[in-house]
């Protein structure tokens, strides 16, 4: 069978979180990293069951998101390079076939306190493919003085709708987010389930 990998890394300190985990994945892949067949559970069926349509599709998508050896071993050593004491960066083999039904971090919605990190996108990237990272910043506890920068991650996703238009909330002083929530008759916004 072959072999794939996940990339991760945990961040000491990001968006004023402490130790967030960004989950790496391989972007517009031209050629799948190897047979469906194979690393696709029940792969023949998929998309042939009325309930099955779009599950082939999200499946190859997960496993053309996965690393080979190469490919991993390459972004390690880009990742060592830009960033060698703020974080600490993970190499482990992915459980093969994956399950019918998995859909990889590429295909989630994203927005506030989720996102992509382009790191292909940066000017020392340097690499023949491209990588995005994963990350959800619900789950972390906000860092030493980072309460503003956290509160700021999270209300990216949030917007504000009135007469005079469209306002991000990010874009806000914390004096004009609460008089907006006040003025919207909530006792705050629940920012978790706001979209960008």
């Amino acid at each position: 069978m072959t072999l794939l990998f996940n990339v991760t890394t945990t961040i000491n300190e990001f968006r004023g979180c402490k130790d967030v985990c960004i989950q790496w994945f391989m972007v517009d892949r031209d050629v799948p990293v190897g047979p469906y067949a194979e690393l696709i559970e029940d792969y023949e069926h998929l998309d042939t069951e009325e309930k099955g349509w779009g599950l082939r599709q999200y499946a190859e998508d997960c496993v053309n998101e996965l690393f080979t050896a190469e490919e991993a071993d390459a972004l390690l050593a880009y990742l060592d390079q830009h960033h060698p004491t703020d974080s600490t960066h993970y190499l482990s083999s992915a459980k093969l076939p994956i399950e019918r039904g998995v859909v990889g971090v590429g295909a989630l919605a994203v927005g506030g306190p989720t996102d992509f990190l382009m790191l292909s996108e940066r000017d020392s990237w340097n690499l023949a493919f491209e990588v995005w990272g994963y990350y959800d910043l619900r789950q972390h506890e906000p860092a030493a003085g980072g309460e503003l920068e956290r509160s700021r991650a999270f209300r990216s996703g949030t917007l504000f709708a009135s007469s005079n238009g469209i306002v991000r909330a990010s874009d806000l002083t914390e004096e004009e987010y609460q008089k907006r929530v006040m003025d919207s008759g909530l006792d705050e916004v629940d920012e978790t389930f706001t979209r960008q």
